[in-house]
């Protein structure tokens, strides 16, 4: 869809949805937790450009999931799949190099919600640990980096397990961390280790709302554009003003959408096509 919600394509049997992993240049990965199975796609062209193929981890045994990562590495720009399973046994697939996974070394503890920003993904420590970080994969080196403190553990609130709903997500080309409890609330990750994140919007929600997350910062105004659940309601596409504080529908989604994610803003491949 473009940003008012009308349908600029459509592609068929491009795998089941539990994760949409996006890029600014139209190459998605889509994965599924349970089956294994992970495609990578050309948003312009409908190609599926990979079928990665499925393996069984080194485990101890019993019942696995498994979700993935996926982006590009800087300087590289090569496109690689990350792929960890519920026992931390972690590999990698190189886009157009490799034709079988790499093991890697194993994540430093359990996470969740992969998110790709800058040549690395980002992960939350899964919030049953009782604490408020991030870890990091670089994916040029391939190699983990420190765990990374996050926003929280400057609220009374504390970690992410008393903190209500919280995820990550990329907005503008940076890393932010999203909390919702009757607020939206949104933090900026910058470079400096001293101030790490600064708070950027906090957006009043109605009180049945239980998923929200960023996608677009405006040039006029710094508008706030995001998406948004009710209970038994359909998603909604929403801007936010800072200025005035206040919120606008954009359009109202179908009650199938189940993943919105923010893929391109450079249509210029699909119109070149139908030209």
């Amino acid at each position: 869809m473009d940003m008012d919600g009308n349908v600029v394509k459509v592609i068929k049997d491009g795998g089941s949805i539990g994760l949409l992993s996006t890029s600014m240049d139209g190459i998605v990965c889509v994965t599924d937790a349970y089956s294994e199975d992970a495609h990578v796609i050309d948003l312009a062209t409908g190609d599926v450009l990979v079928d990665c193929p499925k393996s069984r981890p080194k485990s101890r045994g019993g019942m696995l999931t498994c979700f993935c990562g996926f982006g590009r590495a800087v300087p590289s720009g090569m496109y690689k799949v990350l792929r960890l399973w519920s026992d931390k046994t972690c590999e990698v697939l190189t886009v157009g190099e490799d034709i079988e996974w790499r093991w890697m070394e194993s994540s430093p503890t359990k996470i969740s919600s992969p998110l790709a920003v800058n040549g690395n993904i980002y992960f939350l420590i899964s919030w049953y640990l009782d604490c408020d970080c991030l870890v990091c994969f670089e994916l040029e080196s391939e190699q983990w980096k420190e765990p990374i403190k996050g926003p929280m553990s400057t609220m009374d609130s504390g970690p992410w397990s008393r903190s209500g709903k919280v995820c990550i997500t990329e907005l503008n080309g940076s890393l932010c961390v999203v909390r919702l409890v009757e607020q939206m609330t949104i933090w900026l990750m910058t470079e400096s280790n001293e101030d790490r994140w600064i708070k950027m919007y906090t957006v009043t929600m109605a009180p049945s709302t239980y998923c929200a997350r960023p996608l677009w910062v405006t040039r006029d105004g710094g508008k706030l554009i995001f998406y948004s659940w009710l209970h038994g309601q359909a998603p909604v596409l929403q801007v936010y003003d800072p200025r005035s504080e206040t919120c606008s529908t954009l359009r109202e989604l179908e009650y199938d959408v189940e993943v919105i994610r923010l893929c391109s803003l450079q249509l210029n491949r699909f119109v070149m096509r139908k030209i």
